[in-house]
């Protein structure tokens, strides 16, 4: 095992992936820079997860901590890994993917030439398919220093993305995830618009350094089920969190606004929200909004949409 000091912490969040695992531990495994730790949560597996772990650590390679728990869903787990890590920088990796070997030593050279002085979130770049194809867009110029809103919506860059971040935000941001216990799938972007509210940058690198990779027998991933009514709750507060967070952003990007606040009040129904519910907003505009909007709203709330 090495002995270098830990600079990052590697958090997996897995659930009954133990057929899928071994990627991502050969991909740690054949990285060029091994100051890493490897945190897995098990997220309540029902496979042999436990028993694949142990047979990883055996290999003492690099320090592993398996932690079990029970199924609280991929949003928690991410929580209880950032409380388990010890690296001073966070790579969150799915349990189904692969990093190329550079990843850690390209994207550790790069998160620390960011700015002592100014607010960063971390260091994000492409990703790609097994073909080799980018996921989604590449970045208009690299390195780019922007918030997650404007890499959206002002560059329209698509696609998911994977980097390095800083624990120290994570920490700086005090999420309260109390009102998520048991709650179901919730996604990421709650917490990350959070991080453009506190005026945070990223850097974003025309790099690519993880990819996907398709397994037949999980077709039916969360992925392809991400706009579904079981998760109704998770994207009711993934818009309201939009909402809340960009109400600045209303007089530039009326259409991207109302979209995500039409939306918000779509899933709060299908939440089975009421409209006293909704209405608990902070500001009199965004009241206003829920008032003009819900009427519309309710005649179309049994309509699936995809994005």
């Amino acid at each position: 095992m090495t002995s270098q000091s830990i600079n990052i912490s590697v958090i997996t969040p897995s659930y009954n992936r133990a057929h899928t695992l071994y990627r991502v531990f050969d991909s740690l495994k054949n990285q060029t820079l091994q100051n890493f730790e490897w945190i897995i949560i098990d997220d309540g597996s029902t496979d042999n997860t436990k028993d694949t772990v142990n047979e990883f650590i055996q290999k003492n390679i690099f320090p592993i901590n398996y932690y079990k728990q029970e199924n609280k869903h991929k949003f928690l787990s991410l929580f209880k890994g950032l409380e388990l890590a010890k690296g001073e920088y966070i790579a969150f990796i799915d349990s189904d993917d692969k990093l190329l070997p550079h990843a850690f030593e390209t994207f550790y050279k790069e998160i620390i030439k960011l700015p002592e002085n100014e607010k960063y979130y971390g260091v994000i770049g492409l990703c790609s398919y097994e073909n080799g194809e980018i996921a989604g867009d590449k970045f208009p110029v690299s390195p780019l220093d922007t918030s997650i809103f404007e890499m959206r919506y002002k560059y329209k860059v698509h696609g998911d993305k994977w980097g390095l971040s800083i624990k120290k935000a994570y920490q700086e941001i005090k999420f309260d995830t109390s009102p998520y216990e048991e709650k179901g799938f919730i996604p990421e972007t709650v917490l990350l618009y959070l991080f453009d509210k506190q005026e945070y940058k990223t850097r974003y690198v025309n790099i690519t350094s993880l990819i996907y990779v398709s397994d037949e027998n999980d077709s039916k991933s969360l992925s392809n089920n991400f706009y579904s009514s079981e998760n109704s709750f998770g994207l009711c507060e993934n818009y309201k969190t939009f909402i809340t967070c960009y109400k600045d952003k209303f007089i530039q990007y009326p259409l991207v606004y109302f979209r995500n606040f039409i939306a918000y009040i779509l899933f709060g129904l299908k939440d089975k929200r009421s409209f006293s519910e909704l209405l608990k907003l902070n500001g009199l505009a965004l009241k206003f909004f829920v008032l003009l909007f819900y009427p519309i709203v309710f005649l179309f709330k049994n309509k699936d949409i995809k994005d």
